[in-house]
């Protein structure tokens, strides 16, 4: 009878070699010179029970912090040559029971290692997938009491007999099929190694400062995070440059099959279902959500992130000139987001395609369903264009064509079907659309809600077009084209030929517009209405961090005015900052023209 495992002892052990992972040129003590990236497969094989005892939740765990220190695009998965950021990643995914700090030293960590995803082998941790020509090693004996699942791993023999419920493994040359259970199988040495970084555990990846913590995706022809259904990622002080999507081939391969339309999504980030981003302190800027253009362009969406029914948060950071060929020029929304203390700058959605009953766009945000909510934000200098296009199921014989939703287009009805829009002390100015320059909402009336918020000032089309909630209050908008109402619930609204100005000053490198002396946002909101949104820390603060409510009454719009001077807070980097990387120069030019805006 085999020796029963002491699985405390090897808790123990395990912790001490995967904490020296990031540490020591992947030395670790006691294992001497041959933790070499073969011995580092070894490890892990021979500690799978360990693994699926950890993810049981029967061992308490610490979170891990491994500290990167080499810039270029490694995939060896252990430290030995320096840990990369993808190295950090393929170790996080190992232990999925565990959370990973990931720190980056200032600089550029440039992703080069291309691999799409329609040539991986594997899409998630405990997928069933099946490859050809797995090498296995030789076999070994573990006796566990937990039922362990049976599966065949090729031609050869690596095959643990396991007393109680055995576990008869074959590995050899051949095929592989992973166990459904199983924490390992191929994932570290196929979906995480090449191509954009996949994420299905729980990550956090920190920088030193936005302006000088650079991750580029211009040499990888790919998104730069994936973040796979149960997957969790943090960004804290990061930028994030140069992402782009090109479309990968369906379940099936790329012979004979279509690409798969959810493969356009995200040209930064990607969130699929029940995936989890927090975006804090950070840059996205130049991504971009490209367009094969023949396949169907109903995923084209997200420039820099794109939100597949999972949940995503956005704090005091910058989304600026991303582009997207279809939709969503900065972000797509089809599942729970919020947005706080943030800007939305000089992205664009260049509509390359539309459903001649539709309309398309939304330059800064496109929501399609789920939950939006935006506090202490400015949306500007957004644009939603008609590049090029070409009709999808024509009926109308004029082909007519709308790029709507400069700033933001909310479509509840053609897409996503019911949703919540909360919009909350924002400054949606500057922005170009053929309809609804500012806001286009094609919604039911309930279902979108704006309070203390600037809507003026848009071009191309009156600042607001489509549904708004009765309840929307305490609004300066500048032609409210007679959906709301000058002096109904507090509003202060204009039409066609008489606009009302909300006296801004000149668009700050930070990312907001102050208000000029006498302008009539000016003490002019409902105090109750930023009170009520307790969803967000600090939600008495303007987007700067500043203090509100000065004089009695809180001001209209991002930016309180004579706010005291006191030491900020939950400040978003400047604008100004992460300017000396030279833009990402893709798809011919397109969503360029706005860079100069921030040099």
């Amino acid at each position: 009878m085999l020796e029963r495992i002491d699985f405390g002892a090897r808790v123990a052990e395990f912790d001490r070699i995967v904490s020296s992972f990031g540490a020591n040129n992947g030395m670790v003590e006691g294992l001497g010179d041959s933790f070499d990236d073969e011995g580092f497969s070894e490890f892990v094989n021979n500690n799978s029970i360990i693994l699926n005892e950890m993810n049981n939740g029967e061992t308490a765990l610490e979170p891990i912090t491994l500290v990167v220190d080499v810039f270029e695009d490694q995939n060896d998965g252990n430290a030995s040559n320096g840990l990369s950021l993808r190295d950090a990643i393929i170790i996080a995914h190992r232990d999925p029971a565990r959370q990973y700090i990931i720190q980056l030293a200032a600089g550029t960590y440039n992703l080069t290692i291309e691999g799409r995803e329609d040539f991986r082998f594997q899409e998630q941790v405990g997928t069933p997938a099946e490859t050809e020509g797995v090498e296995g090693d030789d076999g070994q004996e573990e006796e566990q009491e937990e039922t362990v699942d049976e599966g065949e791993n090729g031609g050869g023999d690596n095959g643990g007999e396991n007393q109680d419920d055995t576990d008869n493994g074959d590995n050899g040359n051949g095929e592989e099929e992973a166990a459904p259970d199983s924490v390992l199988g191929l994932f570290d040495n196929t979906v995480l190694r090449t191509g954009d970084l996949d994420i299905n555990t729980r990550v956090t990846i920190v920088g030193e400062d936005p302006s000088n913590t650079i991750i580029d995706a211009s040499a990888l022809g790919d998104r730069i995070f994936d973040i796979k259904e149960g997957g969790n990622l943090i960004l804290e002080n990061v930028t994030l440059q140069g992402g782009l999507t090109q479309g990968t081939f369906a379940e099936g391969g790329p012979i004979e099959q279509s690409l798969d339309p959810d493969s356009f999504l995200g040209g930064a980030i990607r969130v699929l279902q029940n995936g989890e981003l927090t975006v804090n302190n950070s840059i996205l800027q130049e991504n971009t959500a490209g367009w094969d253009g023949e396949s169907s362009p109903a995923n084209v969406n997200g420039g820099a992130i794109a939100n597949l029914l999972g949940t995503v948060q956005i704090n005091n950071s910058i989304i600026r000139n991303n582009q997207s060929e279809v939709n969503g020029g900065g972000i797509f929304n089809n599942g729970a987001m919020t947005i706080n203390n943030s800007a939305i700058i000089g992205n664009d959605a260049n509509v390359r395609t539309f459903y001649v009953d539709q309309v398309e766009g939304g330059g800064g945000i496109w929501h399609s369903g789920g939950s939006l909510t935006i506090l202490n934000t400015t949306i500007a200098q957004n644009r939603a264009l008609l590049a090029g296009f070409k009709a999808v199921n024509p009926t109308n014989p004029n082909n007519d064509a709308f790029a709507g939703g400069g700033g933001i287009l909310i479509d509840l009805v053609n897409e996503g079907g019911p949703g919540e829009v909360i919009i909350v002390n924002s400054t949606i100015v500057d922005n170009d659309a053929e309809l609804g320059s500012g806001i286009l909402s094609n919604g039911d009336l309930e279902g979108i809600l704006i309070r203390n918020s600037i809507v003026a000032r848009n071009t191309g089309s009156p600042d607001i077009e489509g549904f708004f909630s009765v309840n929307s209050s305490s609004n300066l908008v500048g032609n409210g084209n007679g959906l709301i109402v000058n002096g109904v619930n507090g509003n202060i609204a204009g039409g066609i030929n008489n606009p009302v100005d909300p006296l801004l000053g000149t668009f700050d490198g930070a990312g907001f517009y102050p208000l000029l002396e006498g302008s009539p946002a000016i003490n002019t909101g409902n105090n109750t209405s930023i009170e009520q949104v307790s969803i967000f820390e600090e939600i008495l603060r303007d987007q700067r961090g500043l203090t509100r409510i000065v004089n009695g009454n809180v001001d209209i719009g991002s930016f309180e005015f004579g706010a005291d001077n006191v030491e900020p807070e939950n400040i978003a980097p400047s604008l100004e900052t992460a300017n000396t990387i030279v833009p990402v120069n893709t798809n011919n030019g397109i969503g360029q023209a706005f860079f100069s805006f921030f040099i």
